[in-house]
C-alpha cells in the first residue's frame, strides 16, 4: 500500500506558509516605504520621531531614578536596623559578666 495522498497535506501547508512569508514581506515594504515617504518629504517626522525617542529615554530613566531613591531609603533603613542589633547584641553579651559581678556581690 502506498500513501500517495500523504504529501498532499504538507505540500499544502508549503504553499500555505510561502503564502503567509510573501504576505509579511509585503506588509515590510509597505511600511518601510511609508516611513521613508513621510521622512523624506518632511523633517519633521524624524524631529518628532527623535522627541517621542527622547521623551521615552526620560521617562523611563525616571522610573530608573524612583527606584534608585526606594532602594537607597531601604538601604538606609536596614543599616539602622543592623546598628539597632548590633547594640542589642553587645547588651546581651554583657549579661553573663554582670550575672557574675551580682553573684559575686552575694546579691
Amino acid at each position: 500500500m502506498s500513501r500517495s495522498g500523504g504529501g498532499g497535506g504538507e505540500e499544502s501547508f508549503q504553499r500555505a506558509s510561502s503564502w503567509a512569508l510573501g504576505w509579511n514581506t509585503i506588509r515590510r515594504v509597505i511600511s518601510s516605504s511609508v516611513l521613508t515617504f513621510c521622512c523624506g518629504v518632511h523633517e519633521s517626522c524624524i524631529k518628532t520621531w527623535l522627541s517621542w525617542f527622547l521623551f521615552q529615554q526620560s521617562v523611563q530613566l525616571a522610573a530608573v531614578e524612583k527606584k534608585y531613591h526606594l532602594l537607597k531609603e531601604e538601604a538606609v533603613k536596614f543599616q539602622d536596623m543592623e546598628n539597632k542589633i548590633s547594640t542589642i547584641s553587645e547588651k546581651c553579651e554583657m549579661v553573663p559578666s554582670l550575672t557574675k559581678q551580682l553573684e559575686d556581690l552575694n546579691i
